[in-house]
């Protein structure tokens, strides 16, 4: 090699490392962050090394909505609807690159086992029944009398509303 002039102070840097996210997380944004219901949105959040060109997400195989709130901070939603699938809901990080147009792998997985389960059926309450504390019948009830509803359910239920003639119980 010929070196013709003086000695340059440029340096180039070869940057061939791939990006990397981490904290990943997913979440709902139900009473119960790790279940979904229709219209429940679900978030994955995660966190880049470095500056990264918008990545692709897809939420119960939908694309999602994808915000870079800050720096190396990600979001991702998605609203669900009443066609995705019950169960764990999957999603997938992709087509991200760095700065310098190094692709990264994508993934699957979050990095502290959080998890959502999509639940787009309705309970049923297959047994309902009601009684009193009424010393002459427990089917009769007077003014002063306590009365207990029993119900069983097709499934666990987070909250109950229910009326007796009309009152909130």
């Amino acid at each position: 090699n010929i070196t013709e002039g003086a000695l340059s102070e440029n340096r180039l840097l070869i940057d061939q490392t791939p990006p990397s996210i981490t904290n990943i997380h997913i979440e709902s944004n139900n009473p119960d962050s790790t279940k979904a219901k229709v219209g429940n949105q679900i978030t994955i959040s995660f966190i880049a090394n470095e500056l990264i060109n918008g990545p692709t997400v897809t939420i119960s195989n939908n694309n999602a909505t994808v915000d870079n709130p800050s720096g190396f901070e990600w979001d991702a939603t998605y609203l669900m609807t009443d066609s995705e699938p019950e169960g764990n809901i999957n999603f997938y990080v992709a087509n991200y690159t760095d700065i310098r147009g190094n692709p990264a792998e994508g993934t699957t997985t979050t990095d502290d086992g959080s998890k959502v389960i999509f639940d787009r059926t309705k309970p049923n309450l297959e047994l309902v029944t009601l009684t009193t504390n009424n010393m002459w019948s427990n089917n009769w009830a007077k003014v002063g009398d306590l009365g207990t509803v029993n119900i069983n359910s097709s499934e666990d239920l987070l909250t109950l509303e229910y009326k007796i003639n009309g009152s909130s119980v």
